[in-house]
């Protein structure tokens, strides 16, 4: 186990693209007019994968519950299964 005081190794981008800064003052000037876009978080990314993958899974059961009545009409098994209320096979 690494001791609790060691650093961690520069990654490979930073060896090879040092960065410098060329400004001379220490402010950075912001115009009052321009308008900035709000910057995603990772909050917000985490919530548009939950709901990719939500969407992914909803259709996935889809699929799968009509396989399943395609393979119970194949085998002539679909009039021995009674349907959801409201559900027509």
């Amino acid at each position: 186990m690494l001791p609790v005081n060691a650093t961690r190794p520069a990654s490979a981008a930073a060896e090879r693209e040092p960065r410098t800064i060329d400004r001379l003052s220490g402010t950075i000037k912001i115009s009052p007019t321009t308008s900035s876009e709000p910057v995603a978080t990772a909050r917000d990314d985490r919530a548009a994968y939950l709901l990719a993958e939500l969407r992914c899974v909803a259709l996935r059961a889809r699929l799968v519950a009509c396989a399943a009545v395609a393979w119970l009409r194949d085998c002539g098994l679909l009039e021995h299964v009674t349907p959801p209320n409201g559900v027509a096979l």
